[in-house]
């Protein structure tokens, strides 16, 4: 079987392309799967990451590269806009998008209110207008742009009419359908980690532990609240980069606790996973409604427990007060709390994490999502 990749960007950029990767290796390993990407002239690219890939072009004309490559199955991450999508329809050639985010179901594409900074679940509609998502920004004067309610449902009915369309979460398939799409062409294949270490080599847990970009929708500014207040010896470490980097280690300084805080930047996997298992939880204190929660998931693959919001995708794989705790999100005070809960109890961390450990194995293991895909792809393609 032979699939095509259609993505923005070819390189190491987030979860979208780490996905890619991992199931162009797995589909390779275990069913033999030939993989070829298609990725935007504009879009970043990084030979150590089309290496992954049996073939990979620029986007130039979709509609001739997808009749000159003639694979079984064209399978699309991201892509803008509503031409490509309807291109890729018109090959006639057995077609579906994995949904990695909320950029085709909100104007601002992080899903929580421009001034409340609230959790959003509504479709798109009048409370955009009231959330005012329809003003965007943009590098050149006058920096300001008018997104349209319009142009974003076109490309939604463009969508609609992929062969099928597979989602992460119960969450997301939810939010699917309630702006419209078919329910008999949406999927749910919970993802999946490949990180998983040795938990039974214990460490001693010194640390707690933050993981994602530094910006407003990952909720770093309440994580910052609230270890201000509870003035732990143990040091939070933040691993990633964003574009609020700087807004929040000044808002870091200003709580005074910056000698309590590590920045790490982006770092290798090796490096995360000794992160993972020295940590006594993992945090997510998400205002932006997780499409999944990939990071806790690796979490719980390295045997670590998780405090997370409720938002989004989450409360499918954490289990409230067997694997981690839940709580509201934007709210210091619980998260407060609930650090503070572990940090007095090591030994409920601790049991927590093996709990964590366990339905990872149980439900979250790559064969579960790689098998599911590639019955899929058969189906669709008319393989056996």
């Amino acid at each position: 079987m032979h699939v095509l990749w259609i993505n923005e960007v070819a390189d190491f950029t987030g979860g979208c392309e780490h996905y890619m990767l991992d199931c162009v290796k797995l589909l390779k390993e275990k069913y033999n799967v030939s993989s070829t990407l298609l990725y935007s002239v504009d879009g970043e690219n990084n030979v150590k990451f089309l290496k992954h890939f049996d073939a990979a072009f620029p986007m130039v004309d979709l509609k001739m590269q997808i009749k000159e490559i003639a694979p079984d199955i064209v399978y699309i991450q991201r892509l803008d806009g509503k031409k490509p999508v309807l291109d890729i329809i018109d090959s006639k050639i057995p077609a579906l998008r994995f949904f990695h985010d909320h950029k085709l179901f909100c104007l601002r594409e992080h899903k929580y209110t421009t001034i409340k900074l609230e959790t959003c679940t509504e479709p798109i509609g009048k409370a955009c207008l009231q959330c005012l998502g329809f003003i965007g920004k943009k590098s050149s004067f006058p920096y300001l742009k008018i997104n349209s309610l319009k142009k974003m449902k076109a490309e939604q009915k463009a969508n609609m009419k992929l062969d099928k369309i597979i989602v992460g979460s119960e969450y997301m398939k939810n939010h699917l359908l309630l702006h419209g799409f078919p329910k008999n062409k949406t999927i749910v294949n919970q993802l999946f980690s490949t990180k998983e270490a040795d938990a039974q080599q214990q460490i001693e847990k010194d640390i707690f532990l933050f993981v994602g970009q530094i910006v407003r929708g990952k909720g770093i500014d309440i994580l910052l609240r609230a270890w201000a207040e509870l003035k732990l010896d143990e040091k939070l470490i933040i691993c990633g980069s964003g574009a609020q980097e700087a807004e929040f280690k000044q808002l870091a300084d200003q709580l005074q606790i910056s000698d309590k805080i590590v920045w790490t930047g982006r770092i290798s996997h090796k490096e995360l996973a000794q992160y993972y298992r020295r940590a006594v939880c993992l945090i997510m204190p998400s205002r932006s409604p997780e499409t999944f929660g990939l990071t806790g998931l690796e979490a719980m693959s390295h045997g670590t427990a998780v405090i997370a919001s409720d938002v989004g995708g989450i409360s499918s794989w954490l289990n409230n007060g067997v694997n981690g705790i839940l709580i509201p999100s934007n709210n210091e005070t619980k998260l407060a709390e609930a650090i503070k809960k572990l940090a007095d109890d090591r030994n409920l961390a601790i049991e927590f994490g093996k709990r964590g450990l366990s339905d990872y194995k149980e439900k979250f293991i790559p064969d579960f999502h790689i098998n599911k895909l590639y019955k899929i792809f058969c189906e669709l393609s008319g393989r056996r």
